[in-house]
């Protein structure tokens, strides 16, 4: 693959993207019901709409669990959109529920007026 290629590649991937990710690094913790205890991991890219997270055996975890970033008292409930060995894209899946709803909403209320 050429390197024109590639750059063209990254640009539609970002275009289908329903938020703008940001590089960051942040510490997180993941819970699930079948955990004895939370999962330390590493937040290294954000969005409004979920995140890609490292942590060993990423393939290991369940298609849904909690996420709860270093200095927030909230838990995100996410939904694994893929995974590889150390590496895990989640979508948020409550963001992604209240904006559907927003969309159904106008649409509604676009036929009722």
């Amino acid at each position: 693959m050429r390197v024109g290629e590639s750059m063209a590649k990254d640009t539609v991937e970002s275009d289908q993207r329903r938020s703008r990710r940001r590089t960051v690094y942040m510490k997180a913790s993941i819970s699930h019901s079948t955990f004895s205890e939370d999962l330390v991991c590493n937040v290294r890219e954000i969005s409004q709409d979920g995140a890609r997270l490292e942590l060993p055996r990423a393939r290991d975890l369940p298609l849904a669990f909690f996420l709860r970033l270093d200095g927030e008292t909230a838990l995100r409930l996410c939904t694994t959109a893929w995974r590889s060995d150390n590496q895990v894209g989640v979508e948020f899946s409550q963001q992604i529920l209240e904006r559907n709803a927003e969309s159904r909403n106008a649409v509604l209320n676009f036929h009722t007026a």
